[in-house]
């Protein structure tokens, strides 16, 4: 197990308590699909964790890779309630910015 894998394990149990919180409306729904977004693009958060403590990305740059991939985030019980694409959208950058948050407590000081 790599460090940069070590460091994030237990991850995905921080994501939906700080989801949860971060949410009233949906919050379990929303919980849900953020781990299965963070396990769906794992493989590239450690590839540019390593890059990161290795000084060959930057920490807005990590920021805008992952955010680019917020797409990922079905949010299925929101689309079936009615929710606009711009509160998807709202809901999902909220998602991607409590993952960096998280994942920046862990590797960066």
């Amino acid at each position: 197990m790599s460090d940069i894998t070590q460091r994030l394990t237990g991850i995905e149990d921080e994501i939906e308590r700080e989801v949860k919180a971060a949410f009233t409306e949906f919050a379990g729904e929303i919980a849900s699909d953020a781990k299965s977004f963070y396990r769906q693009v794992k493989a590239d958060i450690e590839n540019w964790s390593r890059a990161l403590l290795n000084g060959h990305l930057k920490r807005d740059d990590f920021g805008w890779l992952l955010l680019a991939k917020k797409d990922g985030i079905r949010l299925h019980a929101l689309t079936n309630a009615g929710k606009t694409l711009a509160q998807l959208d709202k809901i999902k950058a909220k998602v991607v910015d409590i993952i960096i948050k998280l994942i920046f407590s862990r590797l960066l000081p």
